[in-house]
């Protein structure tokens, strides 16, 4: 999220910057919030991101769990996305009446899904049938979530963590039947008005999940993102969580995430490891296919930026936020590096997605409208080989979410 894929005349950036630190800093007063920011049972979860070792089982890994809070059995959707926002992989799993199932990711990669019922459900057998993993499949997967190139040089993913490291986030849908062709919320016939297609709009789903590094010592952790659908007022507006993903039919009717969000920072003392911020960010232009991996800034919005906006616990802040471009649709960036850079060892930041419409105008000025788009943050905080802590920040602005 850091380079300038396109370059921008330097008076139009520095206006730019300027107006989208005025939105990220300016304050309307006491917070109000049109949707909930809670874990309440929801028809979506969204993992904001993952990273899995594939060159070591004792490396890195994520954990994660999904309960059906219902009182009947229900169906999960699960969604492999690489961190450009590409969907790679989907299976479903058959949650009883207050059922758990948990997965290891490594295990996904490693060609072993989960195995459970689903008869009962319009289109499933019992066992549920899973996607065939072979040799040539699993290749694939691991280069499209390691960033590297396909037999056409093309790629799906950054690779930002090095060519062993899996990155990606993950969608987990309920849904009312099964499909031998429509596997992805990108898939026509996957979400339809009224929860009428695969997916369906019941508020029954409940997640968390674990970045586990077994070598260093550490597991961290936090909530899903919970996502609530609701037809009357969500459904066919042009604001809703996959709307980026579905052409802003508004046939999910699934409520839009935060814009905002502020997490506190621990650069110090007992924390020798630092804080990292795990940033999910709704791109302005969403990646229809895996690109060739030399031409990858021709898809990027270079009006797209991330706000950081850091202050010390006595409220004292820097004179004006730093700015980085998003190229990725989550990542896990460093407090106090290169993309938010602060002496401050103690303080909490505020993060914000933006998008600068007019800021790429190469003569005059330029017409500047400053439009939200969503994101979610995880702080997770360690002190190496020691002890770790994840906990979801705080959301503080919901700009999309219009009131009932």
């Amino acid at each position: 999220m850091v380079r300038l894929p396109r370059p921008i005349k330097v008076s139009t950036l520095v206006t730019c910057l300027l107006f989208v630190g005025l939105a990220a800093r300016s304050d309307g007063g006491a917070f109000e919030s049109a949707c909930t920011g809670d874990p309440v049972p929801a028809a979506t979860l969204l993992i904001p991101y993952f990273e899995i070792d594939l060159a070591d089982t004792n490396g890195k890994t994520t954990l994660i769990s999904v309960t059906n809070a219902g009182g009947q059995a229900t169906l999960a959707h699960l969604v492999l996305w690489t961190d450009w926002g590409l969907p790679t992989l989907a299976f479903d799993l058959f949650l009883a009446a207050n059922d758990v199932q948990s997965v290891n990711l490594r295990d996904l990669f490693a060609g072993a899904l989960p195995v459970t019922g689903g008869g009962s459900f319009a289109g499933c057998t019992n066992p549920l049938v899973l996607p065939t993993l072979d040799d040539a499949a699993l290749e694939a997967l691991r280069r499209q979530h390691t960033g590297q190139p396909d037999g056409q040089q093309r790629c799906a993913g950054s690779g930002r963590a090095g060519a062993n490291i899996a990155l990606g986030y993950l969608t987990i849908d309920v849904v009312q039947a099964c499909s031998p062709t429509i596997h992805f919320p990108t898939s026509n016939g996957y979400f339809e008005a009224g929860g009428s297609g695969i997916a369906a709009n019941d508020n029954v789903l409940l997640g968390d999940f674990f970045l586990v590094d077994a070598a260093a010592n550490l597991a961290q952790g936090g909530e899903a993102a919970h996502i609530v659908a609701d037809e009357a007022r969500f459904g066919g507006r042009t604001q809703t969580f996959y709307s980026r993903w579905i052409d802003r039919t508004g046939e999910d009717a699934r409520a839009p995430l935060g814009t905002q969000y502020r997490a506190r920072f621990l650069n110090g003392g007992l924390f020798s490891g630092g804080t990292d911020l795990a940033v999910w960010a709704e791109p302005s232009l969403a990646l229809p296919a895996a690109v060739l991996c030399d031409e990858r800034e021709e898809s990027v919005d270079v009006c797209q930026l991330l706000s950081y906006s850091v202050f010390d616990e006595a409220g004292a802040g820097q004179e004006l936020p730093t700015e980085a471009l998003v190229t990725e649709v989550t990542a896990r960036i460093p407090v106090g590096g290169t993309e938010i850079p602060t002496a401050i060892q103690f303080g909490f930041v505020d993060v914000a997605n933006r998008e600068l419409r007019g800021c790429d105008f190469s003569i005059g000025q330029p017409p500047i409208q400053v439009v939200p788009l969503q994101s979610y943050v995880v702080a997770l905080h360690s002190a190496s080989g020691r002890f770790a802590v994840g906990f979801n920040a705080a959301r503080t602005r919901d700009e999309l979410c219009q009131a009932p």
